[in-house]
């Protein structure tokens, strides 16, 4: 769609910023000798970028910024938003775009649909993005099958948030798909419904049409609208889609005089009345 398009040419403008920000101030590429290349290198790699085993440790509502802020220490851009370029007319919906990700050397970048209501379920976004960023690739996600790279990434955010072993040896056949989700989300705090239902395919544990009717049922769900209260404040919004770092560092530059206001203004999505309350929240200026 015409909205994704924008977004992801806004999302390749920000990162070719950041990347030649980076370079200028002496920053290493991306996993500079690191070159992981089998799924259970890959894991290990993911993991220790995001600190995922701390993570599961945390109270549940502070996960998946925990694990977002390890991931932009690495320099990677992490954008969460459901609308391209700050524009509300500009929705990207859920079911075109769970996310996507745009390999760098320097500044790779990973978006997130903040459409997706269920907070564990923007975590596997999260680790599925950084699988195909650690594989060296680019890609929009949509929870389908119909790529072998998908099917692959799927698969590595799968195994992080819910091993194989376990999964199985937890998984009684004699059960419905809802009650065994039911039981397996104890154990697996960091999975969506969804993502539990996505892995037991992939085990080959129900079939595609048991999958796809769960899929469905919980595609339907309405939103919690706590989430959509949490939201309201316009300067956090600004700065979860932009991500911090790259929020910082146009805002850094641009008073330092390496940037133009109107460029900094471009690439925040912001007016320059807001410039430097935004500056004040992200504790660039007192």
């Amino acid at each position: 769609s015409q909205n994704l398009e924008s977004c992801i040419a806004s999302s390749k403008k920000k990162q070719e910023w950041f990347r030649n920000y980076l370079i200028r101030n002496g920053h290493n590429k991306f996993l500079v000798n690191q070159n992981p290349t089998l799924d259970g290198e890959i894991i290990q790699t993911i993991k220790e970028i995001t600190q995922f085993d701390s993570a599961k440790h945390r109270p549940k509502g502070q996960r998946r910024n925990f694990l977002r802020d390890n991931v932009e220490q690495y320099n990677i851009i992490v954008q969460q938003s459901g609308i391209s370029q700050n524009n509300t007319r500009k929705a990207i919906s859920f079911n075109e775009c769970r996310g996507y990700a745009i390999y760098d050397e320097y500044a790779p970048l990973v978006f997130i649909n903040s459409k997706d209501t269920s907070e564990n379920g923007k975590i596997f976004t999260l680790l599925h993005e950084l699988a195909h960023i650690v594989l060296k690739h680019s890609g929009v996600s949509s929870y389908d099958f119909d790529s072998q790279e998908e099917y692959r990434c799927n698969n590595i955010a799968g195994e992080i948030l819910m091993p194989s072993k376990i999964f199985q040896s937890m998984w009684n056949r004699q059960n419905s798909i809802q009650a065994n989700i039911q039981n397996l989300q104890s154990s697996f705090k960091l999975a969506s419904p969804l993502a539990l239902a996505t892995k037991a395919l992939l085990l080959k544990l129900i079939n595609g049409e048991t999958y796809q009717g769960f899929k469905n049922t919980e595609l339907e769900r309405p939103a919690n609208t706590k989430s959509s209260k949490r939201w309201g404040n316009y300067y956090t919004n600004i700065i979860v889609s932009n991500s911090e770092n790259f929020t910082k560092s146009v805002i850094i530059d641009t008073l330092n005089g390496y940037e133009t206001y109107k460029e900094a203004l471009n690439l925040l999505n912001i007016k320059l009345d807001k410039f430097d309350k935004l500056a004040k929240k992200v504790k660039v200026i007192e």
